[in-house]
């Protein structure tokens, strides 16, 4: 597995979006495996966001090398920790049990008002995850 950074700065920053780095992981065929990435919102905290891996990759080690990656870099640059938000749409369900695994915890769920208003009971996980000891 290969991992290569990209940089879409400027299209990112409309969004609030700030340092946004993300990798992608590809196999010796050049076939995408997956990628993460971490950004920083105004307030100075460092997010990880963009993970994903192709339904091929799974079970292959693919999640846990990229979430690796992303916390040795946070950790590299000095962060104490890292937070990201995700779902609880069964889709995400793998994903919930690597970042528990990775230790990131519940730190915040909620459902926002649109949501509960057409009956979706899918809540949104805030996550943390302590880097220094």
């Amino acid at each position: 597995m290969r991992l290569f950074a990209t940089r879409l700065e400027p299209l990112l920053r409309l969004g609030g979006i700030r340092v946004p780095r993300f990798w992608v992981a590809v196999d010796e065929a050049d076939r995408v495996l997956g990628t993460v990435g971490l950004y920083e919102t105004g307030d100075g905290v460092l997010w990880l966001g963009w993970f994903c891996t192709a339904p091929e990759a799974r079970g292959r080690g693919v999640g846990r090398r990229l979430l690796n990656h992303a916390i040795d870099t946070a950790r590299s640059e000095g962060q104490s920790s890292l937070r990201l938000y995700t779902s609880t749409d069964p889709n995400e369900a793998a994903a919930q049990i690597l970042y528990e695994r990775m230790g990131s915890r519940v730190t915040t769920r909620m459902r926002p008002f649109l949501w509960r208003l057409v009956g979706a009971s899918t809540e949104i996980l805030y996550r943390e995850r302590h880097l220094m000891p």
